[in-house]
Formats: structure tokens, sequence, C-alpha cells
């Protein structure tokens, strides 16, 4: 069983709320993604617009950015996190 979870902090650093959920089985990087997408949902959710993700998975980073995931299973993932990234 894979978890993931994670933090939102305001401007000054201050913790505002977390989270952490279970995301079935995967890989640390299927982990991180889910990670990232559970607090973009949170952030959404809370009326928060403005913010900065942070991750020290650099490979997921690196290939995010890029556009370019190479796993085929992460990709639906991938695309959740950029619609959340895209909505207003």
């Amino acid at each position: 069983m894979a978890g993931c979870g994670g933090l939102i902090r305001n401007e000054k650093g201050e913790w505002l709320t977390g989270y952490m959920a279970k995301v079935g089985t995967g890989t640390v990087i299927f982990s991180e993604l889910w990670a990232l997408f559970y607090g973009l949902k949170l952030a959404w959710k809370s009326g928060w617009r403005k913010v900065e993700l942070e991750s020290d998975a650099k490979v997921i980073i690196n290939q995010f950015k890029s556009g370019q995931v190479k796993s085929q299973p992460l990709h639906p993932i991938c695309d959740s996190i950029r619609d959340l990234i895209n909505q207003e």
C-alpha cells in the first residue's frame, strides 16, 4: 500500500494545513504525483489560486515541466495535475 502527503504554507512559510492519502500500489514517483494532485486540489477547494509547488522528487519536476513524462501509466495523473493548474 502506497501513500502520499504534503502540507500547505502561506507566503511566510507558516503551516496552514496538511493532507495525506492512500494511493494504492505504485512507485515512489506515482506517490509523489498523487501528493501534488491532492495538494493542488486542496488549495483550489480552499480558494487559494496563487500557489507554488515544491517537491523533493527532481525527476518528477523535470519530466513534468518538460511535458515529457516517460511512463505511460503516469500520464492520467499528470493530465489531472495539468488540468488543475490550468483552472482559474
